[in-house]
């Protein structure tokens, strides 16, 4: 193994110990789980290359110009924050109900589905996603 590629797994290492340390923050800073404070973030940066995706090929431009652009682009980041904070939604959500968390996702939980707050149910949670994609839709072709 030469310098140049030691160098490279030294710059790894380093680069997935401050990822991990991001991670552990802020699932401590809002009293969530690790795992799903990870969640939080890959949903993130997905949600952040779906609206630049957006707002270069729908809008035109990588930060539009005009305030009817602006309003499709700001409802499409909504639109993504929403949907990167499913998991904590959900989590809280079942905080609230006194539901176990590790019952997240298992038929053991079905017979509580009732109790949930509105934000974690699928339904409340593709509806306001809904809502936003919705809006971001028609402010960025009402015109077109």
């Amino acid at each position: 193994m030469n310098n140049a590629t030691a160098g490279v797994f030294i710059l790894a290492f380093i680069a997935f110990a401050a990822v991990m340390s991001f991670i552990q923050w802020v699932s401590g800073s809002i009293g969530i789980g690790f795992s799903t404070a990870a969640n939080i973030i890959i949903r993130a940066l997905m949600a952040m290359i779906v609206v630049s995706a957006f707002s270069r090929f729908a809008l035109g431009a990588w930060i539009p110009d005009d305030a009817r652009r602006i309003g499709a682009w700001l409802a499409a980041i909504a639109g993504g924050s929403w949907v990167a904070l499913w998991p904590a939604l959900t989590e809280r959500g079942y905080q609230a109900a006194h539901i176990p968390t590790s019952l997240v996702g298992t038929s053991l939980a079905d017979h509580w589905l009732d109790q949930l707050p509105w934000y974690a149910t699928g339904l409340g949670q593709w509806g306001v996603a809904g809502l936003l994609i919705a809006l971001a839709c028609f402010l960025a072709f009402r015109d077109a």
